[in-house]
This record gives structure tokens, sequence and C-alpha cells, in this order.
């Protein structure tokens, strides 16, 4: 010890002064004016540097977003114009094979449109005007050959409203749901897809029209045939609906200003839920040049993908473009800047506002210091002056100097340092103070390293797993939908599902051991090494069985993986399944209730080498659900330590009444939380839903 404060003050006690107390009071006074300088000029710096990087960093994010938001948009509505041209495009070259080997086929007969088949596709013939039909009887025979390929052609898309072939002498067969608007006398040679189709002699896109049925806004897709000396036979052609399309465009919305369209290559807005048919029968709709610049509207015209920030009707927005590979439109999203930057803007007056507040509370800490040395004025008249000069000089000025710094490492500063240099215990306790802020200081950078880390890796796991639904789109034999929420920042489950080919798919549920970064890690491998293999063309059990001896190889942490795995064969409904030590799937049958799928659990992956897992089977039915899950659900707890348990599931399940695998998940996790009724979450609750919607045989 350098010194004891007892014997300095029994020293100082003979030394005290009126003048060295008012002299303490002026500089504490002169200190605190400059601290509250310093803060209120701080305090307005953070929030206007706050804003900036909060605005900044809004529209850097939100411009990648639309960016990619058109990009999909387009792919998805290209892919629906492509499914119709590979369409017309068989159906012309089966015309065409028709007429250049008419000896190969036996004539069919092709009814003439009938109320009676009203909502039903069916194949039906039309003739122009003057036609003669027994002249024309056997080249009518002969082409309702295609009667079978036209109606299920129809069928297959189900934004084609209807599929046809028309000839040069005038016949036209077609399959739709509307016999009972059709008419007997339909001319196809003087429609315009006839003859710009005639005219290019490949496959071409009309312009969109409104439909004479009141259908909605329409397309035609049409290619010549030739017969086998080369000469025109005729034209197939598919009416489309753009509502399925517009739908895809105008589910884009973004917040309350978002929104998006699409333009064709004369800048004319064609599909947007403003666009609006008169009683003519004429589209209304705005143009490109009338909304946008006329350099932005030009790039959308010419086929460019960007994003950029300009003036829209009087406001400033960001626009996304991106340009159809199948036509030559462009789909654009607009979403208003102000509304992007609206949070950062709210941040920034929340700033201003908590400044205010801290303003103001530092002018009252001001104000009471002030009373306080007053105050101890007044008292050190009373007292001995000489005792007052010691004391301040002595013990004073340093105890003040470590409140001061205890204020400023306080707030957040932690390159401070004491500098005591009193020779006893405040200067021992100035050098504690000084150690134990480097201690701080290392302790904190290393728990926001650790936190930087923590949320890369949960963002990277939960990329890993299928969070995009519908996952599939257009196939409407089945509705799956997963979820996974981890205890912690990363966990062990991990569920996933893939197609192996056009009629299997593939579903897994697993459980690594333990939690945490090795789970994780021990997870990405064994998801990794299933779908591999299953994509391989193993079955289930070859699966297993090559994933179990894999993850045994150097296994020295003794980690292991439960896991279930099922194929599905789409076409007959059957289910071939095998459960490596996993909690049982449940099945709820159309016409039933949820109930265990039967099954023998083999033993766990990655326990033992040269296991042998057991295949078994299931047929399923359309209106069939099948609800696969880890053992975080069962196993919820309340704050009565009361585990959720299989009984509540299976209760829960049964007792929903909703339609979808999305629904059904987002029923179970609310009757977790309300059961759990705020209790930790203990374990990873991860749980997938498949519904089979379709008959097995109806798959083409």
């Amino acid at each position: 010890m350098k010194g004891s404060i007892y014997k300095k003050i029994r020293k100082q006690m003979l030394f005290g002064s009126f003048v060295a107390a008012a002299v303490v009071c002026l500089a504490a006074v002169i200190i605190i004016s400059i601290l509250r300088g310093s803060i209120i000029g701080a305090s307005e710096e953070l929030g206007t540097s706050a804003a900036v990087d909060s605005k900044t960093a809004l529209e850097i994010q939100m411009e990648e977003s639309l960016f990619q938001l058109a990009g999909i948009k387009s792919y998805l509505i290209d892919e629906k114009l492509s499914a119709a041209a590979n369409l017309v495009s068989i159906t012309a070259h089966n015309a065409q094979y028709i007429v250049s080997e008419p000896e190969a086929y036996l004539p069919r007969t092709v009814l003439f449109p009938n109320a009676a088949n009203a909502g039903r596709s069916v194949a039906q013939l039309r003739l122009a005007q003057n036609a003669d039909y027994a002249d024309l009887e056997a080249e009518i025979g002969l082409l309702g050959n295609m009667s079978a390929l036209l109606v299920s052609g129809e069928r297959s898309l189900d934004y084609v409203r209807s599929l046809y072939i028309g000839t040069e002498s005038g016949i036209c067969i077609s399959a739709d749901v509307d016999s009972d608007q059709d008419s007997v006398i339909f001319d196809p040679r003087a429609r315009s897809w006839y003859i710009d189709a005639k005219a290019a002699g490949e496959m071409i896109w009309t312009d969109v029209f409104a439909d004479n049925f009141g259908r909605g806004l329409g397309i035609t897709c049409a290619m010549p045939f030739y017969g086998e000396d080369g000469s025109l036979r005729g034209v197939a052609g598919a009416g489309m609906q753009l509502g399925i399309l517009a739908e895809i465009v105008v589910e884009a919305k973004l917040g309350e200003t978002g929104y998006a369209f699409i333009a064709n290559e004369y800048g004319e807005i064609i599909i947007s839920d403003t666009v609006t048919v008169d009683g003519d029968g004429n589209i209304i709709s705005q143009n490109l040049s009338g909304v946008f610049p006329d350099e932005t509207a030009a790039r959308m015209m010419n086929g460019a993908a960007g994003i950029e920030r300009a003036p829209v009707e009087g406001r400033e927005c960001f626009i996304a473009y991106a340009p159809l590979k199948t036509l030559p439109w462009s789909l654009v999203v607009i979403m208003s800047v102000d509304e992007v930057v609206a949070p950062a803007i709210e941040s920034e007056e929340r700033i201003i506002a908590m400044t205010g507040g801290t303003v103001t509370g530092i002018d009252r800490m001001i104000f009471i210091a002030l009373l306080v040395f007053a105050a101890a004025l007044i008292l050190a008249q009373a007292g001995n002056s000489v005792l007052a000069r010691r004391l301040s000089s002595g013990l004073a000025r340093p105890v003040i100097q470590l409140s001061e710094g205890a204020g400023i490492i306080g707030a957040g500063d932690l390159e401070y340092r004491f500098d005591v240099k009193t020779g006893d215990e405040l200067e021992t306790l100035s050098d504690a103070f000084n150690a134990m802020i480097s201690n701080i200081k290392t302790i904190t950078a290393e728990k926001e390293r650790i936190g930087a880390e923590l949320n890369v890796a949960t963002q990277i796991q939960a990329s890993m797993l299928p969070c995009i639904f519908p996952p599939f789109p257009g196939r409407k034999e089945f509705d799956i939908y997963a979820s996974m929420l981890p205890a912690k920042e990363v966990g062990g489950d991990f569920y996933d599902f893939f197609l192996i080919n056009e009629s299997k798919l593939a579903v897994v549920m697993a459980d690594v051991s333990g939690k945490g970064v090795p789970a994780a890690l021990f997870m990405v491998i064994a998801k990794t090494l299933i779908k591999n293999n299953a994509q391989s063309g193993k079955s289930p059990k070859e699966v297993f069985q090559t994933v179990n001896d894999m993850l045994c190889e150097n296994n020295d942490a003794c980690m292991f993986v439960t896991a279930f795995m099922g194929y599905i064969d789409l076409r007959s409904g059957k289910l071939t399944y095998v459960n490596a030590g996993h909690d049982p799937a449940l099945l709820k049958k159309a016409d039933g209730e949820f109930k265990p799928l039967p099954s023998k659990p083999s033993l766990i992956l990655a326990g033992f080498e040269n296991v042998r897992y057991k295949e078994e089977e299931m047929i399923l039915s359309p209106g069939d659900t099948l609800y696969l899950y880890t053992d975080g659900v069962t196993e919820a707890m309340n704050n009565d330590c009361e585990l959720f348990s299989t009984r509540r599931l299976l209760d829960a399940l049964n007792r929903s009444k909703v339609s979808t695998a999305k629904e059904l998940l987002v029923h179970i996790k609310n009757e977790i939380d309300l059961f759990a009724d705020g209790a930790e979450q203990a374990d990873d609750i991860t749980m997938l839903a498949l519904k089979i919607t379709e008959r097995m045989e109806s798959i083409k």
C-alpha cells in the first residue's frame, strides 16, 4: 500500500480554505458545461449518421430485392408462355404428320358444337360459311384423329382456354369448354392468328385482345403446318387467358406503394390491375411514355434488364425491370423511395427526441450539482478554511476525477483511461479501473465476434433448407410445406424434400444429437449425404445403409442422427419409407383421423457400421395427409415442466379444420405456443406436412 487515506485526512484536518472550495466548485461547473456540450454534439452526430446509414442500407437492400423479384416473376411468366408454345408446336407437328401420311389413319367422327357439352372439354367441328360438308367429309375424318390430342392438350394447361387447328379448306376442329357459345359457322382463314401465321411461315404470337365471350384478356399462339409436298395445309393455335399471368404480376405488391405490371414492345401496359376493357371490347391502359421518363421507357421497350431510381407520377421511386424471353414484353416492379426509407426517418426522429430528453436530464443534473456545490461552499465558510482547502486538494479532486471517468466509461467510451497519481488507495483503485476496462474491451470484442459468426451460421443453415413455397410451381399432385425453428442460433434438426424424377418425390425428417454448432455441422454432412445418395437412384434403405457407414467413419464425437425418409410414387401413390430411430410419422387418410404410420424403427444413423434397414410401404390416396416432426414438438414444455406429448399432438392435428399444409403447421405451432405459455424453447421444433391433392392415376 502506497499510503493511508486515514493518515492524510488526519494531517489535512489542520488545513482548509474557502477559496480552495470555490475553485473546486468553479472547475466542476466548467467541466460539467464542457461535458454537456460534448454529449449534445455526439448525440446529434449519432442521430444524423444513423439516419444516413439506415437510408443507404435500406435503399441498397430494396434495389437488390426488387431486381430479383422482377427476374423471378419474368421467369415464371416465361415458363407458362413456353409451355403454351410447346403445346402449339406439338399440335402443329402432329397435324402435319397426319396430313402427310393419310393412309396410316382411319377416319374419325367429329361433331358440331352442342350446348349439352357446356363445361366439358370436347372436340368440336366448325366450317366456313360456304363450305360443303360432303366435299370435306374425307378431310374431316382424317383430321378427326387430332381430337384426343386437342382435348388432352387443352386440359393440360389451365390457362389455355382452347386448342385448335384450321385448314385452307375452311375446316376448324377445336377443343374447349364453350360448346354452348361456339357457332357452327366459323372460318379460321379469316382470323388474324391464321393470317399472321400463314404469312410468317413460323410460330407467331398475336397482340393482346379482349375475349368475345367475356373471359377477360387473351392472347393467341399459332403455327402453320404443311403437306408432304410443302404446301400450306393449315394452322394450329392455342387461345390463352392472361388471368393467371396477371395473378403472378399483381401478387408482387410490396408495402403500401409497391406494384408490378407487364408492358409490350410498344410501351403499352397490357397486364396490370389497372387495365380495363370498354363496351366495344377495346383495351384501356396507359403507355410507358406517359408514366416513366423517356430513357427509362425506351430501355424497357428494348428488352433491357435493370434497376434505377426515377420520378413516377410525381414521386421518387425504385423501378426494376426484366425482359421476357418468349415475347418482347417487360415485367416492371415499382416502389416508392419514401416508403423504403420511412423506417430510417422514424429512427432519426426518435434519436432526436431522445437527444432532447438527454439534454433536459443533463441540465437537471447540472442544476442539482450547482445546488450541492453552493451548499458545500456555505458549509465551508462555517468550518475550518484550512481543513476545506487540504481536503479539496488532497482527496476531493481525485474522487471527482474517478467519478467523471466512471461517467464517461458508463456512457460507452472504453478508450478512456484514469490518470490518478495520489500515492494512496485512490491511485490503486484507478489502476484497478484501468485494468478492468481493458478486460471489458477484450470480453466485449470477443462476444461481438462470436455473435456475428453465429448470425452468419444461422443464415447459412436456414438457406440450406428448402424455404421457397410453393417449391414446385405447376405441380398439382401434392401440397407441401415445412418449417424449422432452432432452439439456439443454429440447430441440429433438418428437413428436406426433392423430386428424384418426374414421378417420384422424396421427403426427409431428421434430428441430430445435441444442439448448437456441433449439431449444425453434423446436420450439414448428414443432409448432403442423404440427398446425394437418394438422387443417385438408390432406394430409401440403400440410402440409409450407405449414409450410416459413411457417418460412422471418424465419428470421434459419437454423434448420431435419427431420421425418417420416404419416396412417394406420384403415379401409383405408393409410399416407400424407412425409419432410423425417429419419431413415427403421422398419417391422416382422407376419411379418417391422424394416426401413427405403421413402422418398426431401425437403428439410428452413425451408431454402428453395417446396419441393415427395413423398408415398408403404404398406398396414399387423394386427400391423405402425411405429417413429419422431431421430438422438439412432443417434448415442448410449459412452465410446470409438462411435455406437450404425442397425445396432445394427435388431438391438435385431429381438431384442425385447415385445408392446406401450411395452415396445418401454423395451427400446430400456435397450439405449442399456447401450451408453453411463454416458457423458453428447449429443443429445435421442425415439422413437414404433405397432402396428396389429385388422384395418382390421373397424373400424366
